[in-house]
């Protein structure tokens, strides 16, 4: 699987509470798939992805998806930005030692 960054999409906000999620038409695993792109009314080309709200939105309120969950280090790296200490994962990532 190719991973990219997708345009506009990547500028919604995170939050450990999304309003919104990515979905991603006929790719397994990416939260969502064709099924749910249909019971939106909408059908999607193969590989396509946008923005479905999970909520109804108030105009100008931002658009929230979750990251993932995270340690702030990986946010920083990843992302840019990093939840302080509200993050339940912490600062450092753990490594397994064997």
């Amino acid at each position: 699987m190719q991973l990219t960054q997708l345009r506009r999409q990547d500028l919604a906000n995170h939050s450990p509470k999304p309003n919104a999620d990515l979905s991603v038409a006929g790719i397994p695993g990416i939260r969502t798939g064709r099924a749910t792109v249909a019971d939106h009314g909408k059908i999607w080309e193969h590989g396509s992805a946008g923005l479905v709200a999970a909520c109804d939105l108030a105009p100008g309120e931002a658009v929230r998806i979750s990251y993932g969950k995270y340690p702030n280090q990986r946010f920083l790296l990843d992302y840019g930005f990093t939840l302080g200490e509200e993050n339940p994962r912490g600062d450092e990532e753990k490594e397994d030692l064997v």
